[in-house]
């Protein structure tokens, strides 16, 4: 007997599971966040969560995670100029671990030395080309979550 093909938008038996994550630019004011997926390998900005205090809006992220649904978590490293830990990296690192506390989801952790330039550098660049309004330190922060995040997605080593 003659089987029906599967239809396109099923899942085929071995193709690659797409996985969503979100990654996180920590900071002691606002957290850039991004979303990102396995088969694109890309990553696009969503909002900044405030940073009050030391306390992010945890409520916030909650409503972010179960939007997204993501797979796993990405927050990035900031470290100094030499690779070397610096106070802020401890913070973030203590965030990650908190993510993973509350939200039982995998955390991995980037490299982020360098995106806030290269955030700047895009910024700067849409600007001259044809933005119309003065970027703000959120499009900052958002855009450095996604470049970590494609950093990580490219390279999760």
């Amino acid at each position: 007997m003659h089987e029906p093909d599967q239809p396109d938008n099923q899942p085929q038996p071995d193709s690659p599971e797409i996985n969503h994550y979100l990654g996180f630019d920590f900071g002691e004011k606002r957290i850039g966040v991004a979303i990102g997926q396995s088969s694109t390998l890309t990553a696009n900005p969503i909002c900044v969560v405030r940073n009050i205090n030391g306390r992010p809006e945890w409520d916030k992220i909650a409503a972010i995670i179960d939007e997204w649904k993501p797979d796993a978590l990405v927050v990035g490293l900031p470290l100094d100029d030499n690779g070397d830990i610096q106070r802020l990296t401890q913070l973030a690192k203590s965030f990650g671990k908190h993510l993973r506390r509350r939200y039982e989801l995998s955390v991995h952790f980037c490299d982020e030395r360098f995106s806030s330039n290269e955030a700047s550098r895009i910024i700067a660049d849409n600007r001259h080309h044809h933005q119309r309004r003065k970027a703000t330190r959120e499009d900052s922060d958002t855009i450095a979550a996604a470049l970590i995040l494609e950093q990580w997605l490219n390279d999760p080593t």
